[in-house]
């Protein structure tokens, strides 16, 4: 099982901090935002939303939005919650 709280967990975005990136909705392409956050695949499903899927995990973990913008948005909201939870874990030692 995967430890998401670790700091080498795959999805963890390449810049300190993803929200401060300035791109325009133009420069956000499918493949800014793969290389953004590794270990995400993203994919255009049959619903004609986007769909961004964390590989290699036991639990399956999908976030969707209408464009890539907010794509990238639930993305990192995703981590947020992640990261928020093991913080506010009772007991935990990570």
């Amino acid at each position: 099982m995967v430890d998401l709280s670790q700091p080498e967990y795959p999805c963890r975005p390449l810049r300190s901090d993803p929200r401060r990136t300035q791109l325009t909705d133009d420069e956000i392409t499918k493949d800014s935002v793969e290389a953004e956050f590794r270990g995400w695949e993203v994919f255009r499903g049959v619903d004609q939303r986007w769909h961004a899927q964390l590989k290699n995990t036991d639990k399956p973990v999908t976030v969707h939005d209408d464009d890539l913008v907010g794509l990238r948005e639930e993305i990192i909201r995703y981590l947020g919650k992640t990261k928020d939870y093991w913080r506010g874990k009772e007991g935990s030692t990570r």
